[in-house]
């Protein structure tokens, strides 16, 4: 069997085309939806937003329409569990499954005696014309929308880090990463954010986003915040390189399970909320000041 849901490495709901299998592979292009796929059946589930949209996108295609419900996230999982015989394995791709999700499936799946397998990227062997990441260069967020630097920001994470005696912070979300870095891109429709990760240490940070997003000014200007730059593609095998016994602070529901995998064994670790998404949620008076100016221009 197999596992599909509508998230990247990023756990984004808005995904860059490479990312959006489920879409493609179902037909259903709804922004949300866990598409599940067997020997002998196939569905996507999805919310009553979509339940119209999806009826008629899935028509024909054998794969059926399943309805949640509010309270049923779940509910996919535990069709597996009631479907499948045991033994049987569900294959997945972990850097798309986030860490929260991933340890749901084992809770539910494990008793029946379904095994999971998170090596598999399961679209790139059937997608032949699979979009490749996006190239869109890197900007810097205007200064005038900007009332604390790069640094502090930084600092802010790093003084949580302390609070929970941490050494390394792995950060993959695209809207802290924006926010910390003070960069902006085009990665996303409608959204000005690019595909990055990031690892945020006691006195260092390295910024993971593929060769030629970012100039060379902007690369001064990170490495002047104590930032380096390495390829997008290093982020796991950087990870595995930590120093024996760091202690890493992680948010499960932020960070995906192969991130989580890449850690050295034995890595002890700190799960809390994720000391940025809460920093960022705090709005200053002048942030407060723009979201109304950016509400009367939107209602106008």
């Amino acid at each position: 069997a197999g596992w599909l849901p509508s998230s990247d490495p990023h756990n984004a709901e808005s995904l860059p085309e490479h990312w959006a299998g489920r879409a493609w592979l179902s037909g259903f292009d709804g922004s949300v939806g866990t598409l599940v796929v067997t020997e002998h059946a196939a569905g996507v589930w999805v919310d009553s937003r979509y339940w119209v949209q999806a009826e008629e996108q899935l028509a024909g295609s054998g794969i059926e329409l399943m309805k949640l419900h509010p309270g049923q996230g779940d509910a996919p999982m535990q069709w597996l569990a009631d479907n499948l015989e045991s033994g049987t394995t569900l294959g997945f791709h972990a850097h798309v499954v986030s860490l929260a999700p991933a340890r749901r499936l084992e809770e539910t799946l494990s008793p029946a005696g379904i095994r999971l397998r998170g090596d598999l990227d399961l679209l790139d062997a059937i997608w032949p014309d699979r979009p490749s990441l996006p190239e869109a260069p890197l900007y810097a967020h205007d200064s005038a929308y900007l009332n604390e630097s790069r640094a502090e920001r930084l600092a802010r994470v790093r003084e949580a880090m302390a609070e929970h005696g941490a050494d390394w912070h792995p950060i993959s979300t695209l809207d802290d990463i924006a926010w910390l870095t003070q960069l902006r891109g085009a990665d996303v429709d409608f959204n000005p954010v690019f595909l990055a990760h990031l690892l945020v240490g006691r006195e260092t940070a390295t910024l993971f986003v593929a060769p030629g997003k970012l100039d060379a000014t902007l690369r001064e200007s990170l490495a002047a915040d104590g930032i380096q730059v390495a390829p997008y593609a290093d982020w796991a095998s950087r990870l595995a390189e930590l120093p024996e016994g760091s202690r890493v602070l992680i948010d499960p529901a932020r960070l995906t399970l192969g991130t989580r995998q890449a850690l050295p064994d034995g890595a002890p670790l700190i799960e809390a909320f994720q000391p940025s998404t809460l920093a960022k949620g705090r709005k200053s008076d002048a942030d407060l000041e723009h979201v109304r100016q950016a509400m009367e221009e939107d209602g106008a």
